[in-house]
């Protein structure tokens, strides 16, 4: 019966019906999209079926003695949509749909090549940018050339340049691999730039409470840095939007460390589930606690710099390398104790780096899971130490009455986690 299910599931007919959900998949969401009565409706939830299932025929043709089917059948798809785009030119602008129409069956034919996995990965790559219209829009206007220009400099640094970086072990204690230093510090840049980009597109709009869960994404310590001195001079209600925004940020600190953990080193992460999680869901029931009575006030832009800029990036680079270095060295001559410091300081400087450098020791047995889980603990607390003197300090007394309560019941829970974990 396995083996008859298999075969079906390899079966033309198969194959023929995964394209067409595929093109009902893609002509949903333009039928949903261009529901206004001033957009023309070249292809929707029965075109684009039609579409992908001619590029399965037409590719299937080609194993038939017919290898010119499908370059015609895309030719001829091609000037429908030109056709039709020329006809609705007036009453629309864009070639969204039409560009979509040409590349449905592209999608049946990788189907009729054995890549259905593919094609239906594409088909929903696809569907999102259709539906995120109105976000990558916004999101265009917000970024300037100049964030662009950095954008594009840092993705040469990643493409081409760090590729090209040695990969033998170098510096103290063979600490440093160039190459695994570079690809450290893209990967850290490219989440700091995910988290920067909703900034800049959602910040003022959304609010201070929803700009900071964002600029958590992205750096919580830059977040309170920008955040606290906006509360000088301002009322208790006024100080409000800023302290959620301050708590959400750093609850967001949680989220992001346990998915970096768990991109570097599997074991850890799974160690780590239950005590980031539980802290995760505190950070959120204090935020919104706070958000309960917030008023719609103190709405504006949070400052949260480029991660990607080249400088930066080389900052990241430095300050990632010292971490590990100086793991290594306290793991020299400390033994496993040397963790412990190596979160306790790195905490105040960057939690990513630690999470990495902890990671890094777990996995060439330098140090236990059950250690290397403790040390990232230790640095998230550290972290709060530092964000709570940049409050109290920057921000005035109205600002720290509303955020370091939540701040210590953080570093409670994560203290009451590292007791146990001590027995």
């Amino acid at each position: 019966m396995g083996s008859e299910g298999a075969a079906m599931l390899d079966s033309p007919l198969s194959g023929a019906v995964t394209a067409v959900l595929i093109g009902l998949l893609l002509g949903f969401e333009r039928e949903h999209s261009q529901r206004s009565p001033d957009e023309g409706l070249f292809a929707g939830i029965r075109t684009f079926p039609l579409l992908t299932l001619c590029g399965y025929v037409a590719a299937q043709g080609a194993q038939y003695g017919a290898p010119w089917v499908l370059p015609v059948t895309l030719i001829g798809i091609a000037a429908l949509a030109v056709a039709a785009y020329v006809r609705a030119h007036g009453t629309h602008v864009g070639a969204t749909t039409e560009a979509a129409a040409i590349f449905a069956p592209l999608l049946g034919a990788l189907v009729a090549w054995g890549q259905s996995g593919l094609a239906v990965a594409m088909a929903i790559i696809v569907t999102l940018l259709l539906t995120m219209k109105t976000a990558l829009h916004r999101l265009a206007g917000a970024v300037t050339e100049e964030e662009i220009v950095s954008i594009l400099k840092f993705g040469i640094v990643a493409v081409i340049l760090v590729p090209l970086l040695p990969t033998t072990a170098v510096g103290p204690y063979g600490a440093l691999v160039p190459r695994n230093v570079g690809i450290v510090v893209v990967i850290l840049s490219a989440i700091s730039l995910g988290g920067y980009l909703l900034v800049r597109t959602l910040g003022g709009r959304a609010g201070w409470s929803l700009a900071g869960l964002m600029g958590g994404l992205a750096s919580s310590t830059a977040v309170a840095l920008s955040l606290s001195p906006r509360a000088r001079g301002r009322t208790s209600d006024e100080v409000r939007p800023l302290a959620v925004g301050i708590v959400l940020a750093s609850t967001v600190l949680y989220l992001r460390a346990l998915l970096l953990v768990a991109f570097f080193d599997g074991p850890l992460a799974v160690r780590l589930v239950p005590r980031m999680v539980s802290l995760l869901l505190l950070g959120l029931v204090m935020g919104a606690m706070a958000y309960r009575n917030l008023k719609d006030e103190g709405r504006g832009e949070v400052v949260v710099h480029n991660p990607t800029e080249l400088g930066k990036a080389l900052l990241l680079g430095l300050v990632f390398s010292s971490i590990l270095v100086g793991a290594r060295m306290a793991q020299a001559y400390l033994g496993a104790r040397g963790i412990w410091l190596t979160g306790l300081v790195g905490g105040f400087v960057d939690v990513d780096s630690v999470v990495v450098a902890a990671a890094d020791l777990r996995r060439h047995g330098l140090v236990s899971v059950e250690a290397g889980a403790g040390a990232l603990l230790l640095a998230t607390v550290a972290n709060l130490a530092l964000k709570g003197i940049v409050v109290a300090g920057l921000g005035g007394a109205h600002l720290a009455r509303r955020v370091l309560p939540a701040f210590l019941a953080l570093a409670g829970l994560t203290a009451l986690w590292m007791g146990l974990d001590a027995f």
